[in-house]
């Protein structure tokens, strides 16, 4: 099976298609092109798995900073959420 290329297209269309065949923004000629706005990107499973572990951390030293006594480990968490979440967020 061989690809075929549209015959009646321009020069600059034909500068946009990159070397899978497929148009490629970022090589056309007339377009500006410009990466997704990170917080229009879907999260992926990496990245919630990133997360959870720096919360695990964060909510590790909230914990040896107070000797790790019991009874506190949801405020550890939470208070480790939040940190990490607004450290993302400014990111």
């Amino acid at each position: 099976m061989t690809k075929s290329r549209a015959v009646n297209s321009s020069p600059d269309q034909q500068a946009s298609v990159g070397q899978s065949g497929r148009h490629d923004p970022a090589q056309s000629s007339d377009s500006q092109y410009t990466a997704p706005a990170r917080d229009s990107l879907e999260p992926t499973e990496a990245d919630h798995e990133q997360r959870q572990a720096m919360i695990a951390v964060a909510a590790y030293y909230r914990a040896e900073q107070r000797g790790f006594a019991p009874g506190c480990e949801m405020e550890d968490w939470l208070a480790a959420q939040t940190e990490v979440d607004a450290l993302l967020k400014s990111a």
